[in-house]
């Protein structure tokens, strides 16, 4: 049995070049470009963008009105989901700021053409940008609190945390 480095290696080493996902941002006015992204960061965040993915998937198939033991899985298959994506994450910056010496700037990014690039502005987004597109979904006409609830407790809305966290979760 591999240990989990082990597996998250061997995933990354079987992603092929014409298999990354590349992010969909534009570059910004205000981003100073420090330059293409390796292969290395690449397959970390063609990964990591697999495994968001997935997790949003299993997300909405949990459905309130489904046995125990089901929703019991589907949470399991979530929360490992979730782990595996934070960290990527993790990885994924780590390894951005160390290749191109990024630790001191305020804010980093990875755009189009995985060009990877910093800003001196401060990042003053909408936070409702953040709330997965399930729990906005879920919020219309005709969900009522108790079905919305179990989807804001699998998702870990209450403590702010979300299954594909940004730049600044902890």
């Amino acid at each position: 049995m591999l240990s989990y480095r082990e597996e998250l290696s061997k995933e990354l080493g079987e992603i092929a070049p014409g298999q990354f996902i590349e992010p969909e941002e534009e570059i910004q006015k205000e981003d100073h470009a420090a330059g293409e992204a390796s292969i290395e960061i690449k397959r970390i965040f063609t990964l990591r963008k697999r495994t968001a993915d997935l997790g949003n998937k299993y997300i909405r198939k949990l459905n309130p009105k489904d046995g125990c033991d089901k929703r019991n899985k589907i949470m399991g298959k979530i929360h490992e989901l979730r782990r595996k994506t934070r960290i990527l994450t993790d990885f994924l910056w780590a390894s951005i700021d160390k290749e191109f010496n990024l630790l001191g700037k305020k804010n980093t990014g990875i755009r189009k053409g995985f060009v990877v690039v910093w800003t001196d502005k401060n990042d003053n987004r909408d936070e409702d940008c953040n709330i997965p597109t399930i729990v906005k979904i879920s919020g219309k006409a005709g969900h009522g609190i108790k079905e919305v609830l179990p989807l804001i407790f699998a998702l870990g809305l209450m403590s702010g945390d979300r299954i594909l966290p940004g730049r600044d979760d902890e």
